[in-house]
């Protein structure tokens, strides 16, 4: 992508002679260079790691498990039970003001 933008800015810029096509060349490279280096830091900081993710993964599994136990149990029923396996399955938002009966508040 770099050498794209190196290549435009000395191709379009070639009517003014080399000096100016030469200018504009690196002025190009560099524009997209900062452009590729910003989207890449903005890539890394967004993106989670493996482990991260493992640990995720194995934290919903045990909100899963402990969901399927209660509701096994009997104590979970009606729209009590959709909401809390939203909530394990990740696809609702955990409630902070939410009582300890895991009803939504």
């Amino acid at each position: 992508a770099i050498a794209s933008g190196f290549l435009t800015g000395g191709v379009l810029a070639a009517r003014g002679g080399w000096k100016a096509a030469s200018r504009n060349a690196v002025i190009g490279g560099v524009l997209l260079g900062i452009i590729e280096g910003v989207a890449a830091l903005l890539m890394k900081s967004t993106s989670k790691s493996p482990r991260e993710m493992a640990l995720e993964q194995m934290e919903q599994t045990q909100q899963m498990d402990e969901y399927q136990k209660r509701k096994d149990a009997g104590e979970i029923s009606g729209m009590q039970s959709t909401w809390q396996y939203l909530q394990a399955s990740g696809l609702a938002p955990s409630m902070g003001g939410a009582s300890s009966s895991g009803s939504p508040a």
